[in-house]
């Protein structure tokens, strides 16, 4: 049935063929090389849930961040749990709103490491700050 499909290979072509690429790991169940496997996705924390729902839509498809201070938590007296401190500390990238708002991260993101990066969303290029309202209703 198979010299229907590829009518100039022989037996002895076929037979060959499987010889030499069968022993050589060239079998179609391999896993591909390391070299062809997707590469993993950043580690991504973000500080409040607001800023994680941002990043979650613009990560679609790339991994999920997580989330620092849970919903119902307020960012101004939080302590961090251990394995809150954990992934910061193992973080690639940290989005945060700064230090306004989020002081208590202040002295955890110093100890981030050396080829981490926080991104304070309060001073990143082309956001614009408005002036905070007061006496009426918004």
């Amino acid at each position: 049935m198979i010299f229907g499909v590829f009518p100039r290979m022989t037996r002895a072509a076929l037979i060959a063929a499987a010889v030499f690429f069968i022993p050589a790991g060239l079998s179609f169940a391999a896993e591909p090389p390391t070299s062809l496997k997707a590469a993993e996705p950043p580690r991504v924390v973000a500080s409040i849930a607001p800023v994680h729902s941002l990043v979650a839509a613009v990560m679609a498809g790339a991994g999920e961040p997580k989330l620092l201070v849970q919903a119902g938590a307020s960012p101004h007296t939080l302590a961090l749990k251990p394995s809150e401190a954990t992934a910061l500390r193992q973080a690639d990238i940290v989005f945060w709103i700064g230090p306004g708002l989020e002081g208590f991260l202040r002295r955890p993101l110093a100890g981030l490491s050396a080829n981490a990066q926080a991104i304070a969303l309060s001073t990143a290029p082309l956001v614009r700050l408005l002036p905070l309202r007061g006496g009426e209703e918004w």
